[in-house]
């Protein structure tokens, strides 16, 4: 894998060759880092074949849409580190080259997945948040994949209805809360998109100095979390954690009601236009 490759200073065909095959060898084993407690490691890696890969994404050769396809990941990736490093405005740029990479690419899922991280830029990451934004470019996401990947549609939907609930519209919260679910996967690891899909391995902001709890970038628990913005005391009662559709609904339309609910206390999390 590409993990002591130095930046070199031409790219050409025969380059290409040689380059890109590590290239997506070491974007996998960034993954993988990621996934565990290799940020450290990915924060060193990256850098090494990283803006040669952009600069393979320009290129117009036979080898561009492999180059920009892996450029988009490596993008992705830049994005996470970004935030980790407080740098939000970063992992926004990063997010956009990751969307011009992915078009340059034409890959619909890639495209969806870059669109996804910048909308959860938005949503999560700015603070004050700017869920209004996030909606676009979220509904944007969903337009872009069409009938791809049904890991990307559960993660984007669940990004709208969160950003729906720091909003105030409890209807729509409601409906992608039901996308979201009833698109996940039964086999999520089997997801041409599962390496980059999780949508919520990196959206969350660092909290009182340490990183969420991984438990916290479950789909489960970003649902959770929908719930609690949108003033509902919803807690999973599965052994296993996990929730029926039925028992989802029941909560959330009202069955089972904090003392304080009453109609018209979903309140908004963003002013208008955020």
């Amino acid at each position: 894998m590409l993990l002591s490759w130095h930046h070199p200073e031409w790219t050409n065909e025969l380059l290409a060759e040689e380059f890109l095959p590590q290239c997506s060898a070491s974007l996998a084993a960034c993954w993988h880092l990621l996934k565990g407690n290799g940020l450290a490691t990915v924060r060193e890696i990256l850098p090494r074949f990283a803006p040669t890969l952009m600069l393979m994404a320009r290129q117009t050769t036979r080898y561009q849409r492999v180059a920009a396809r892996l450029a988009t990941q490596a993008a992705i990736l830049q994005a996470i580190l970004a935030m980790h490093r407080m740098d939000i405005a970063g992992r926004e740029r990063y997010c956009l080259e990751a969307i011009r990479c992915s078009r340059a690419a034409a890959d619909e899922r890639l495209e969806c997945a870059a669109l996804m991280y910048l909308g959860y830029t938005y949503s999560f990451c700015y603070r004050p948040r700017q869920p209004r934004k996030a909606i676009a470019v979220f509904e944007e996401a969903l337009r872009v994949l069409g009938t791809h990947s049904w890991l990307l549609r559960s993660d984007v939907a669940m990004g709208l209805a969160e950003a729906y609930a720091q909003c105030g519209d409890e209807r729509q919260a409601l409906h992608f809360m039901t996308v979201a679910q009833d698109a996940f996967p039964t086999r999520p690891e089997l997801d041409p998109s599962f390496a980059y899909a999780e949508c919520g391995l990196e959206c969350a902001l660092p909290v009182g100095g340490k990183d969420v709890p991984r438990a916290e970038r479950s789909l489960l628990q970003l649902w959770l979390s929908t719930a609690r913005l949108a003033g509902y005391g919803a807690e999973p009662r599965h052994p296993l954690g996990l929730r029926t559709r039925q028992q989802r609904v029941n909560d959330l339309s009202g069955r089972r009601r904090p003392p304080d609910r009453r109609a018209g206390s979903l309140r908004p999390l963003c002013t208008p236009g955020g």
